[in-house]
């Protein structure tokens, strides 16, 4: 008995410490209304194995003559916590489908990150697709347009998520800078510089002839112009070749005349 105890208590650390683990033999269809042939849940299970493998979505299906007392609502989330639905992991993603009987409705109920995706109007389209299936007692065909409605959406989310990433990785593409983009800025800009230096030093006065033939024509202008100032008449008066001279009265000059003396010694005049 000890013994027995032992290896359920090791069983249940084993579980605990491992975690949940996706089982991909677990049973997914649970028609306790009887709605379904032999074989054909057999195909059923098959069907959604393989959806839930692909999507990484638990799938399940579930028909019921009662509710036990809930709505179909309650009923879906307590049916999904009781089995602990989830993609490799408890309250994972997970899809059920429910034919409820009793009320004759049709459910649809979402776990994990799916809860989010689908909104209401989501569900609706999707019951109202089924419905067709489920009026004239084709269930497989419902259960099959339930996984491919529920995989249709997911696609189109993966699809606009890598849009989304797509666009992201563009912008910053542009409006990003590296070394190499530097590069080849400064250099479309050098050689636009260049470009305008040329057609700057390309101009007017880039051709030897221009010049020449402009400085002619300066040349001729300036001959013209002082040949016409020579031309012009000057009257000639008495005060033409005089300049003014004035005259200072008081004016003395002192004329200094230079002489050179020489001096002599006088001789005395002789004691007799």
């Amino acid at each position: 008995m000890k013994k027995l105890r032992s290896i359920i208590l090791l069983a249940i650390v084993f579980l605990l410490t491992t975690g949940f683990s996706y089982v991909q033999d677990k049973q997914r269809v649970f028609d306790y209304s009887g709605l379904l042939m032999t074989s054909e849940v057999e195909e059923v299970e098959e069907i959604l194995k393989k959806q839930s493998l692909e999507d990484k979505v638990d799938y399940a299906f579930v028909s019921t003559n009662d509710l036990q007392g809930y709505t179909g609502k309650e009923y879906m989330n307590l049916f999904i916590n009781t089995k602990q639905m989830g993609y490799d992991k408890v309250d994972g993603d997970s899809a059920l489908l429910l034919v409820d009987l009793q009320n004759k409705v049709v459910w649809i109920g979402t776990g994990g990150t799916l809860s989010d995706l689908f909104q209401d109007t989501d569900i609706s389209n999707m019951v109202s697709d089924i419905l067709p299936y489920t009026q004239r007692n084709d269930f497989q065909g419902a259960i099959q347009v339930f996984a491919h409605n529920i995989h249709s959406k997911l696609e189109s989310k993966n699809a606009q998520s890598n849009r989304s990433s797509m666009t992201s990785s563009d912008d910053s593409k542009q409006y990003g800078y590296s070394d190499e983009d530097r590069e080849s800025q400064d250099l479309k800009s050098n050689q636009k510089d260049d470009k305008k230096y040329e057609k700057e030093r390309d101009g007017l006065f880039s051709n030897p002839l221009t010049c020449l033939l402009i400085g002619a024509v300066l040349a001729g202008i300036v001959v013209f112009t002082m040949i016409q100032s020579g031309k012009s008449s000057m009257q000639v008066s008495a005060d033409t070749y005089t300049t003014e001279v004035r005259v200072n009265p008081y004016t003395k000059q002192d004329i200094f005349i230079r002489t050179v003396t020489q001096k002599t010694k006088k001789e005395k005049p002789k004691k007799e």
